[in-house]
């Protein structure tokens, strides 16, 4: 890098090196300061260059004459907006296949350029897959316009006649002959009975369970009426079921098929006895084993804590 001439300053007189003034704001040729005469007496500025004047064009788009500027001087346009209107082709008119309307040409997409709407061309889909015929209707035999061939009525009304129509012609009575011999699964206790037919409605329940169930709700109704207890009636097979054949005292499993006096057998379990003022409710009973029943008797130390949630 060259080194920079020594000047003498214009105000004190001293011999040295000085920066060149700026190319902005030259200072006046022939003056110059040292760098301490500078903070007192600042050096004044001389005018500022002449800039050369930019170079105009037309725009090819509008025509309008516009200044180019420095960084870019290939520009041709004046806008934005003459840029795309000059350099956008213009978009082809093309007439619908479903309804005959004229729309433009969009870009993208499937078919544009045969259907104006998605309406048009899902119209043009269905009339080429299932083309139009006339059908007689099934219930009432009047023709009508169909497309396909899944519809066979001319309405809902008829279609609802037909469907009705159908299912009485396929709908088969069961037969039943009154005091003949049939079999069954008991739902309790799971043994096979032979039952004599009454009604329609198959037996679910053999005769000793129904005997064991009047027993003991005659047994509970009568203990509740002694004691003056609240009473409700219900099967042991719900309370059974609802507590999944478990004992609540020893947690183990109790026999759905059990033999008499078996110590799994499941029983019903009052959680505050009825001696003690407990109701017989579905909420105050569990499933019990035989063998945890027959041990607790009627005291009820402990049970009422099941009864809390």
């Amino acid at each position: 890098m060259p080194s920079r001439p020594n000047v003498a300053c214009n105000r004190c007189g001293a011999v040295k090196g000085f920066a060149q003034p700026s190319k902005k704001c030259p200072a006046v040729p022939g003056l110059y300061r040292c760098h301490d005469c500078r903070k007192v007496e600042p050096l004044p500025f001389g005018p500022r260059p002449t800039t050369q004047p930019r170079p105009v064009r037309a725009c090819e788009g509008c025509g309008d004459v516009f200044e180019v500027p420095r960084t870019h001087a290939g520009k041709r346009f004046c806008t934005v907006e003459c840029w795309r209107a000059a350099t956008t082709r213009p978009l082809a008119v093309h007439c619908c296949e479903t309804c005959g309307a004229e729309f433009e040409h969009q870009r993208g997409g499937n078919n544009t350029n045969r259907f104006c709407s998605k309406d048009c061309a899902r119209w043009s889909r269905r009339r080429t897959s299932s083309p139009l015929k006339i059908v007689n209707c099934d219930e009432c035999a009047t023709p009508f316009v169909c497309r396909g061939s899944r519809r066979v009525t001319c309405s809902d009304a008829c279609a609802l006649e037909r469907g009705r129509r159908v299912a009485r012609s396929q709908y088969t009575p069961k037969l039943v002959i009154v005091g003949s011999t049939a079999s069954a699964t008991c739902g309790e206790c799971g043994d096979d009975f032979d039952y004599t037919v009454r009604t329609n409605q198959p037996r679910k329940v053999c005769d000793s369970c129904i005997r064991d169930n009047k027993r003991a709700s005659k047994s509970y109704r009568s203990r509740a009426k002694k004691y003056g207890v609240a009473y409700v009636k219900f099967t042991r097979r719900s309370i059974f079921e609802r507590d999944g054949y478990r004992c609540h005292r020893c947690k183990k499993k109790c026999l759905r098929k059990w033999p008499p006096n078996h110590p799994l057998e499941p029983t019903i379990d009052h959680l505050i006895p009825m001696a003690l003022k407990g109701p017989h409710t579905p909420e105050n009973v569990a499933c019990c084993c035989r063998k945890c029943n027959s041990e607790k008797s009627w005291t009820g130390v402990g049970d009422q804590l099941a009864l809390i949630g």
